[in-house]
Formats: structure tokens, sequence, C-alpha cells
């Protein structure tokens, strides 16, 4: 066969395409910064080195996280004990924070799991205390709480986001935001 230069590029193409249809095979999980998104049985699959009765078996324990190492702050409200309306700034330096994830399963008709829809961050915590807490104030008329949505994470680059099982160990899931 007589090779010419569109036979070697269509041939290069065809090797690029099989390659990254291959380097993504596992690479499922699509998150955006809320956590909502979705991650793919095989990324699951791959970590545990599970075949797929073993993820339909063990779906039910896992979970989803990310993490991330920054500043975080947030506002408490509330009325001090001259009834007066007051707002508290918190401000946490962390090296390990950590934002549950919520998720449902999703199945195909026959009732076998597929993947995993992300549907949004649940509690922040860190690896000290938990974030978003608004400690009791002596005297106040109204204790303070957290103001809904005043939750500001600041550090350098992406959260990561990590599967584990519950026994405390996480794992790394290759994700694209």
């Amino acid at each position: 066969m007589k090779l010419n230069r569109s036979t070697l590029v269509v041939a290069a193409v065809g090797i690029a395409a099989s390659v990254i249809t291959a380097a993504s095979a596992f690479a499922d999980a699509t998150v955006d910064v809320d956590g909502v998104g979705f991650v793919g049985k095989g990324d699951v699959q791959s970590i545990y080195d599970w075949n797929n009765s073993s993820l339909q078996a063990n779906a039910s324990k896992v979970q989803f996280r990310f993490a991330r190492e920054g500043e975080t702050s947030w506002q408490c409200e509330g009325y001090n004990g001259a009834n007066r309306y007051t707002l508290m700034k918190k401000t946490q330096n962390t090296t390990g924070l950590y934002s549950d994830i919520t998720y449902s399963a999703r199945k195909n008709t026959q009732g076998q799991i597929t993947g995993f829809v992300l549907t949004g961050l649940n509690q922040a915590t860190s690896a000290t205390e938990q974030l978003e807490y608004c400690p009791p104030a002596k005297g106040w008329v109204v204790q303070p709480k957290l103001v809904e949505g005043s939750l500001l994470v600041e550090g350098d680059g992406e959260p990561t986001l990590q599967v584990s099982l519950g026994e405390g160990t996480w794992y790394n899931l290759v994700v694209t935001f």
C-alpha cells in the first residue's frame, strides 16, 4: 500500500481519536463548583477495582465531596442585647475544607446503576471544626444564625472531587469542570 500525506493525516487523526477515547473511558465525571454534575460508574469502579455486581452491591455506601484549601468566611446575624440588628463576619483559614455533595444513583431500565447524579453541596466542614457555625452570644435577644448564601471560599485552583465508601479513605476523581 502506498502512503501519501493525506493517508498519514487520516491515520494520525484516527489514532489520536482512539487515544482520547481510551483516556476518557473512565473520565465521565463532570461537575460545577456548586457540586452539580455527574460521575459515571466507571470512575468509581476503577478506584475500587469493582466489577458491575460489586458496584451494584456497594453503591449505597458511596459518598462524594469537594476538598479545597483556602480562607473561608461567612456571616452570622441576630439581635443584640439592645435589640439592635447585628451582623458578624467569621473567617477561618482552612488546610482541609470539605463540602459534602448530595447525589442520587442513575439507573437504566433494568434497574442497574449507571452513574451518580450530583445534586449540589450539602454541609461544609473543615479538618478542625464545622464551618458556618454561629456561636451563641451572651445577652442577645435573637441568637446569631447563619446568613443564607454568605459562605465564601477563597483559595487557589479548583476544588478536588473525591469519593469514599465512608471508611475514612477519600480518593480523587478526574473531573471536567
